[in-house]
């Protein structure tokens, strides 16, 4: 296995030096086409300027290698992916992660009743139509509440768009 990721990162760096061999010669090639149109002087400067280039090509492969964006996108892909774990309400509300809200008996991310997810869940439509259904299913002794439930929401939804504050 070992063997393998290292015949694979030297194919890697093979490729890599390829590309990088490729567009010095495509450089030279272009100096070489130019070059009637250049002094002798130019035509050396830029001749040194690709050796220099070439020269350096480990330090410069290493510093694009090893920089900060590299090394940290190398490290997320090597890492074992996360295993996620799904516990049950029974379960977060024992570890303290979460309540039940008192209204509509969900489980909710909290650390408290007071806690201000607490707060915004028990303002939140879902809550509220639970919480009205429940009460309702006690007053009329019948599950069968829905015909109820479309007028509260048609009043609510009317409440919502007049400005008008309205809660059952």
């Amino acid at each position: 296995m070992a063997t393998q990721e290292n015949q694979n990162q030297h194919t890697e760096e093979y490729k890599k030096s390829k590309i990088f061999m490729d567009a010095l010669n495509e450089l030279l090639g272009i100096v070489d086409d130019i070059s009637q149109q250049m002094t002798d002087e130019q035509y050396r400067n830029a001749s040194d300027a690709m050796k220099r280039l070439y020269d350096n090509k480990i330090i410069i492969v290493n510093k694009i290698v090893n920089s900060s964006v590299v090394s940290e996108h190398s490290r997320r892909v090597e890492r074992a992916p996360m295993v996620r774990v799904f516990l049950t309400d029974e379960q977060r509300i024992a570890g303290g992660r979460a309540f039940r809200c008192v209204k509509c008996d969900r489980c909710i991310s909290a650390t408290s009743q007071d806690d201000p997810n607490m707060v915004a869940h028990m303002g939140r439509e879902i809550c509220n139509n639970i919480y009205a259904s429940k009460r309702l299913t006690l007053k009329c002794g019948s599950t069968n509440v829905r015909k109820y439930l479309r007028i509260i929401n048609t009043i609510r939804r009317w409440s919502r768009e007049t400005g008008r504050d309205w809660h059952l």
